[in-house]
This record gives structure tokens, C-alpha cells and sequence, in this order.
């Protein structure tokens, strides 16, 4: 009888090793009513009974078009962070009410900015021991290789599990240390879609943010210091003729060097350790030692561990809501309703960067491997992150050695400068986000998610005077619907401009771009918009309209549409356009009636 059970544990082992586990979640502690958008919690088994573990995960189905819009997974830095960061702080669908802690269960809020807006996205908790992933035995190996094949291993088996998304374009994603891993393991599944591994995974590209990638950003702190007024003239010069370019391991006979790098740092020691344009606050480190205090970029990353034992900083920190997490996620009524398995992990951890082998030393071969296979790549930085800084970003994609297709420009949200952005030949986009410091989405939430929905829809972050019919048309397809018409119809006459009314002005543009016979398609395909998108829509016109008032000229008039439509202030529909093999885009034309 004994063996018989004995035998029957081994067999529930194993099985839970190799299959998947999902469970939908409709309320969550702390928001009000249900959740509003599909969120699927479970594990999903790796590698094997002694080498391996359960990989915990969070999914957020597209809250646009789920069955059509890509997949992407993401993974947060650290190393060793769980994705919670990624789902709760930068970039899904729910956040945490700032506000002062009494002892109660923390509240959370819709973000307006969520990336599920565009697209699929599964936080997953890589490598195991973050998060809520655990190992099957107490001393697993981990590492970024270790990570890499696992992280192939979940996805594969994830979409087996949820067969309804085998066609979808995959994309990968990660911040911060996630730079060293994500180019590998976008390799890695690459190989395994030509060798033929099963599923096939429709791969389409990779999304990294401040990434750490050639572990040698800190030889770019000096350039970054002095360009952002830091430091001297004076300092700079004397530090490159010191240092030589070399600030990671300078040799300790070498006094003038050691002795510049010193002033260099206390200098900026009052400084956020993650954006120069925050305040310096309490980010709970579990080390004594902030990241200006440390020479190894690899012992940096170590000190971003969060501990919730620590005193709280005030509540106009960057880092209070860290804190609110910890309060949030160790609540038992929390972890039931998120399906965890009781008794797996003792202590959450939202970054546990110990005991683990640093065994990809630089991701720029993976980025080089890459290039060539046609994936599409988003490359962007905080201009004001010192960990990573932007110039050592532009640096590693310069040495990649491709042609500029799109110049060194601006990219605008809300009428302003939001960063600059340029295109290569490679399908690579690398854009800045103004103002914005290591954990770009944190700091600058409206401005990333302008930027990510532009890309992951194939369309450019600044707009070109070639695609203005693109615009025109999705506009006026809207404005065709029923009600919308008659609140278009309706608004006041502007005796300034060329046109003597809103209809005439309609009327001339479709006139000018579109045959009057696509009009009675466009009133029937839209008889079927969702409500939301007409909310949009309304709110759209209600801001071009003021626009509108104080402008004369059609031709700055048509120049504002395509603004106001590249930058988020109209409904996006992926539909409307259609990505060529040469990366422009060309309009859909509408079936016949």
C-alpha cells in the first residue's frame, strides 16, 4: 500500500513537471467590482524532476482585438525579478492608488496606459525563484543560460495549452538586465522554429528597454555625467585622459584615474541612483551600497532587491509603491484569488538575484545573430537613466553596422517632443524618451505607451506626409456612423477657414483622397464599431475641433489630423493599415457593397 503511494506522488510530480496549469481570475483584492479585462494565472512545468521547476505567470489577453492581436512575453531585469514589476508598475493594465498606507489592503486602479491596450502579454517570473516560480529541488542551478532555455521551454508549452494563439505574431520583451537574456533567448527559439520544433512559434521580434547588453554601460557614465551638467569641463577631460575610456576595472596603480572616478561619484551621490531628475529616496536595498557606490555593473543589479522590512520613503517617491506591493501581494486573501499553491514559496520575493551564474557576458553576438533574419526590433532608453545610459545603447547599435533609413528625428505626443527616435536596416527602432530615467514606463507612462503602440502596429513613431491618406480614411470611415455624423453635422461653423463649414471641410477631403463610391461601405462596416471606439472618437473631435477654430490654413488643418491620429488622441485599428514587405504602409481599400 505504502509503495502504491509512494508511487502515485512520484506520478503527480511528473506530471505537474510537464503540464501547464490556468486558471482565469475575475476579481482581484483591493480593486472595485470585477476585473474589466481576461487575466489567467498558473504554472507551467520546466526542465526535469531535478533540474527544473514551476513557472509561475500572469496573462492579460488584449483588451482590443484578442484574437487578432500579437503575443508578446515579457520579462523583468534584475536579474532575477518577477514580473509582477512589469504587470503592477510599467506596463499592464491595473496599478496601485498612490496613496499613505493605514494598515489596510492597498487599492489598485485601471491604468489608462496599459500595453494590453495592443497587444497579448504573458509576465512570466524567470528566472525560477522569483516571484512566485519555485524549484522541484532546493538547489537549483540558475543563470542566464538556465533562464534562456526555460524561458524557450514555457513558451512552447504555454501555446500548446492555449492553441488558440499558434498563429499569433510573438514578440519577446524585458527591461534593464532582461538586455543580456532576451537577445539569446529570441535566438534560442529561433533555431528551434528551423529545426523544426513543435509548436512552430510565429516569431516576429524583440522589445527592450534601458537594456543592459555589453556590460561595459558604466564605461558611458563619465559622458553621461558631463553631458548632463554633472560634472566640470575640467573633470571630464582630465577623466578621459586618466582613465582611457576604461572605468570598470581601472588598475589601482593607476592614482590619477582612481582618484577623478572618486570625485566623479561624490558628485553625483545625491543623486537618484535610477533618474537624475527624481529625488533621491529609500529604495529598501538589502545592501548597504547604492549604485554609485559599486564598480561592477553586475553587483549594481544585485542592489535593486526590495525589501519590505525597510523604512518606507515618502509617499512623492518613485519607490512608495514598491512598498504597497509588498503589502498587497504577501495578503493570503491575495494569493487565493491569484490560484498560488499553497506551501510553494515561503516568502515572496520580488527580486531574488542570488546565487545566480552570469554566463552571457555580452548579448551584442545575439543582437548580431538576429539582424540578419528580418526580425523587427524597439530598442528605447530613458535619456536620464544613469544605470544604462543612452549612449551606450546608441554605441552597441552603431558597432552593429547597418544604413539609416530614418534619420535622427523627433517623436511627439500631445503636440511635444516626447524623444527622438531612428530607424535601421535591420528593422531596428531606437528611440529616447525624454525625461524619463532607467524604468522608462515608471517614470514617463503615457509618452511609452504612445511609443510601443505605434510600434507593435507597424507604424512609424513620427509620421511621413506619404501616409496621410492612411489617416483620412480611418477618420472619415468613423465619421460616416450614424450618431457620430449627426454630432459632426451639428458642430459650429469657423468662417476663418477655407471652408465655410465641418461638412464642407469633410466633404473637400474626401473629395480630394477617396472616391465618393467607398462611401456607402465605410457607413456599413461601421455600424459595427464598439462603443468605445466611438467615445474616442468623440473625444477626438472635440480636441481637433478647438484646433481647428484657431487655424486658416486646410493645409496645416490635414497636418494636425495625422498628428492628433500618430499620437493617441484617435482610435488606433491595426486593420486599416497593411505593413509591405518594405516597410511602408499602404491603405486598405474596403470590399465592394
Amino acid at each position: 500500500m505504502n509503495e502504491i503511494l509512494v508511487l502515485a506522488l512520484v506520478l503527480l510530480q511528473i506530471c505537474a513537471q510537464f503540464a501547464t496549469s490556468g486558471s482565469p481570475v475575475h476579481r482581484l483584492p483591493g480593486f472595485e467590482g470585477p476585473l474589466p479585462f481576461h487575466l489567467e494565472t498558473g504554472y507551467v512545468g520546466v526542465g526535469d524532476s531535478e533540474k527544473g521547476g514551476q513557472v509561475f505567470y500572469y496573462f492579460i489577453e488584449s483588451e482590443n482585438n484578442p484574437q487578432e492581436d500579437p503575443l508578446m512575453l515579457w520579462l523583468t531585469g534584475g536579474p532575477g525579478c518577477s514580473s509582477f514589476s512589469g504587470l503592477i508598475f510599467e506596463i499592464g493594465p491595473i496599478a496601485f492608488k498612490v496613496e499613505k498606507y493605514n494598515g489596510t489592503l492597498p487599492k489598485l486602479v485601471r491604468r489608462p496606459q496599459a500595453w494590453t491596450k495592443a497587444c497579448s502579454i504573458i509576465f512570466v517570473d524567470l528566472p525560477i525563484g522569483s516571484g512566485f516560480s519555485y524549484a522541484n529541488t532546493p538547489y537549483l542551478q540558475r543563470g542566464d543560460w538556465t533562464l534562456v532555455n526555460h524561458a524557450h521551454q514555457f513558451i512552447r508549452k504555454w501555446l500548446i495549452d492555449h492553441p488558440r494563439f499558434l498563429s499569433h505574431q510573438v514578440y519577446i520583451g524585458g527591461d534593464s538586465y532582461s538586455g543580456i537574456p532576451v537577445p539569446a533567448m529570441v535566438q534560442k527559439i529561433s533555431n528551434g522554429n528551423e529545426k523544426g520544433i513543435q509548436p512552430w512559434i510565429n516569431l516576429q521580434g524583440y522589445v527592450l528597454g534601458n537594456p543592459l547588453t555589453t556590460m561595459e554601460e558604466e564605461n558611458y557614465l563619465p559622458s553621461f555625467a558631463h553631458g548632463m551638467a554633472l560634472i566640470s569641463d575640467e573633470l571630464y577631460m582630465s577623466l578621459k585622459k586618466n582613465c582611457k575610456g576604461n572605468y570598470i576595472n581601472i588598475d589601482p596603480e593607476n592614482k590619477s584615474c582612481l582618484r577623478d572616478f572618486n570625485i566623479l561619484h561624490e558628485l553625483i551621490s545625491g543623486l537618484s541612483e535610477y533618474d537624475t531628475l527624481n529625488p533621491k529616496c529609500e529604495m529598501a536595498l538589502n545592501t548597504p551600497h547604492g549604485f554609485f557606490s559599486r564598480r561592477s555593473l553586475i553587483n549594481k543589479f544585485r542592489t535593486t532587491l526590495i525589501s519590505s522590512r525597510l523604512a518606507r520613503p515618502p509617499l512623492s517617491c518613485q519607490s512608495y509603491v514598491y512598498f504597497l506591493g509588498y503589502d498587497w501581494i504577501q495578503d493570503n486573501k491575495v494569493q487565493e484569488a491569484l490560484h498560488i499553491r499553497k506551501g510553494s514559496k515561503r516568502n515572496w520575493q520580488r527580486c531574488n538575484p542570488f546565487d545566480y551564474s552570469y554566463d552571457i557576458t555580452s548579448a551584442f553576438p545575439y543582437h548580431a545573430n538576429l539582424s540578419p533574419k528580418g526580425f523587427r526590433s524597439l530598442i528605447y532608453n530613458g535619456d536620464h537613466d544613469p544605470i544604462v545610459p543612452f549612449m551606450s545603447t546608441q554605441a552597441w547599435i552603431r558597432d552593429l553596422n547597418y544604413s539609416i533609413v530614418e534619420d535622427w528625428r523627433p517623436w511627439l505626443v500631445n503636440g511635444q517632443v516626447a524623444g527622438y527616435t531612428r530607424r535601421y536596416s535591420n528593422k531596428m527602432t531606437f528611440a529616447t524618451v525624454k525625461g524619463a530615467g532607467h524604468i522608462t514606463p515608471e517614470y514617463k507612462p503615457e509618452e511609452s505607451f504612445a511609443m510601443f503602440i505605434r510600434w507593435i502596429s507597424n507604424t512609424p513613431l513620427w509620421p511621413t506626409g506619404a501616409r496621410i491618406k492612411d489617416v483620412l480614411w480611418k477618420v472619415f470611415h468613423l465619421s460616416l456612423e450614424g450618431k457620430a455624423k449627426e454630432w459632426y453635422m451639428n458642430l459650429p461653423l469657423y468662417v476663418d477657414n477655407p471652408y465655410e463649414s465641418w461638412t464642407t471641410l469633410r466633404r473637400a477631403f474626401l473629395d480630394k483622397y477617396f472616391p465618393s463610391t467607398k462611401i456607402s461601405t465605410a457607413r456599413k462596416e461601421i455600424s459595427a464599431a464598439k462603443q468605445e471606439e466611438r467615445k474616442t472618437f468623440f473625444q477626438f473631435w472635440s480636441q481637433f475641433h478647438d484646433m481647428l477654430t484657431k487655424c486658416s490654413n486646410h493645409q496645416i488643418i490635414e497636418e494636425h489630423l495625422v498628428h492628433y491620429f500618430y499620437n493617441g488622441l484617435f482610435p488606433h485599428d491595426a486593420k486599416v493599415l497593411d505593413a509591405t514587405a518594405n516597410g511602408s504602409v499602404e491603405l486598405m481599400k474596403p470590399q465592394a457593397a
